[in-house]
């Protein structure tokens, strides 16, 4: 928190309260992995128009078989002596590779392992910009199809484990991340009575930046600019509420003061569109999703997901 535009005072808080609590949602988020993994072993693409993301990949099974022949490719060109990135050897490298190949691909029940799409693609970004020097002497590696194709599955898959349609987004919203929408919402009412911090950041991990968009995107409380869907969140992925009080003569005397609401995708990293020794990008810029966001609307947003909330009944512990 920052009581002044000098920032000169800072308030510095670990708050786990605002964190929510995931295994609330353990249960719909389970749904919607063995949803996803319905999707993705479809070997047509009838269907598959109305799930954002699917679409590009036409023959979801079609895009996953060909991941796997490209990691194949790949396993028979790991280096046996190579100078890799953080002291790392050639046979820890191939070690994870294996293990990686070995999850994602089950040879007995012949099926794939989707959740683990997303930590496919962080591999080989990770992989592509640090040990870029191998890669770019081996020129028959078909690493750029590789990355292409576990991009567009990885962004579907982030996105849809937390919900498939619009209620089940909210619902895993509100689970995961009420407690942080009725903070902010807290925030917003005390900087409109003069009260509180000017600035105040939140730090937080990306189940809370997916359903809390998801929360702005799915309540009804009020309509927010929907981007083309999945949006990728990457590292530095950040939401902005910014509170304004009307200066104009012929501003609402019953809401003087408004929110805009800024998303930006954060760092989008792409390994093979920089040189090498240059991994440095920008942040994306925040992008307007909402312009003219009434505090009431946002009142009403978070009574939306209190009564979710109120209405859950936590899954049953196990017996030990």
């Amino acid at each position: 928190s920052f009581t002044n535009t000098q920032w000169e005072e800072c308030d510095l808080r670990i708050d786990t309260d605002l964190l929510g609590d995931s295994d609330m949602a353990k249960d719909m988020m389970q749904q919607s992995k063995d949803e996803i993994s319905r999707i993705m072993h479809l070997s047509t693409e009838e269907g598959n128009e109305a799930v954002p993301g699917v679409s590009q990949l036409h023959v979801p099974l079609e895009a996953m078989q060909q991941c796997l022949q490209c990691l194949k490719e790949l396993q028979r060109h790991f280096p046996k002596h190579a100078p890799l990135y953080g002291n790392e050897t050639a046979a820890m490298l191939k070690q994870r590779w294996t293990k990686m190949v070995e999850d994602f691909y089950d040879k007995k029940k012949e099926r794939f392992d989707t959740t683990k799409i997303p930590d496919l693609f962080d591999y080989l970004t990770y992989d592509s910009m640090y040990n870029m020097e191998y890669f770019r002497a081996e020129d028959t590696l078909p690493l750029f199809p590789l990355f292409r194709v576990t991009d567009v599955m990885a962004n579907f898959v982030g996105q849809a484990e937390y919900g498939l349609d619009s209620e089940s987004k909210l619902k895993i919203g509100a689970l995961v991340s009420g407690p942080l929408i009725n903070r902010i919402n807290d925030d917003v009412q005390e900087i409109s009575q003069g009260k509180g911090p000017l600035t105040r950041l939140y730090f937080s991990s990306e189940s809370h930046l997916q359903t809390l968009r998801n929360i702005l995107l799915h309540s009804g409380a009020t309509m927010c600019h929907k981007l083309h869907e999945p949006v990728p969140l990457h590292y530095l992925t950040h939401l902005l509420f910014k509170v304004y009080k009307w200066d104009r003569p012929d501003g609402p005397e019953d809401a003087p003061y408004h929110v805009e609401v800024y998303f930006s995708p954060g760092i989008d990293i792409n390994p093979f569109g920089v040189s090498e020794g240059h991994h440095i990008e920008r942040i994306q810029p925040a992008i307007l999703i909402h312009r003219d966001l009434q505090l009431d609307e946002l009142l009403e947003m978070c009574s939306i997901v209190n009564s979710i909330l109120d209405n859950h009944t936590p899954p049953r512990s196990p017996l030990s």
